[in-house]
């Protein structure tokens, strides 16, 4: 299993123009003192929930005081979109990023599963799987990069 490290939070940041790059579930927990398990299942749908919601969250603290200006076109965004306007462009690119590994990787006659922001391969395809995953990752200008 090829898997990005905090796909969701690294592409709210892009979409969002954050200051933060390689965001990691691990920095997160470290800062906020929250258990890693609770911060990646929560990481999963803070930037996808209605602000009352998000303003509840653990992790809004963190985000608040790292990243407030991004947090503000969130609001600013939901407000004017509706809440699910962050879901939907944060599964566009990553819908896009993922069919990009995928019809990439096809061409080199590689065939994948796709799970989340996951691909699935054979242990000999590994190295060549997370290689293409890194590099359309940063094509796409997202700072994260496969889990190691």
């Amino acid at each position: 299993e090829c898997d990005y490290t905090a796909l969701h939070p690294n592409i709210a940041i892009k979409l969002y123009d954050g200051s933060m790059a390689y965001l990691t579930h691990e920095l997160v927990a470290e800062k906020t003192g929250n258990d890693l398990k609770d911060v990646k299942i929560e990481h999963l749908s803070f930037f996808n929930k209605k602000w009352d919601d998000m303003r509840r969250s653990q992790l809004f603290e963190y985000y608040s005081a790292n990243e407030t200006d991004m947090l503000a076109r969130i609001y600013r965004d939901k407000n004017e979109h509706g809440y699910k306007v962050t879901s939907q462009k944060m599964f566009a690119v990553e819908v896009d990023i993922m069919s990009k590994v995928i019809r990439d990787l096809n061409t080199k006659s590689i065939y994948v599963l796709y799970v989340y922001d996951a691909i699935l391969c054979e242990d000999k395809d590994f190295h060549l799987v997370a290689q293409t995953m890194n590099r359309v990752i940063l094509e796409h200008d997202i700072k994260t990069c496969i889990k190691s």
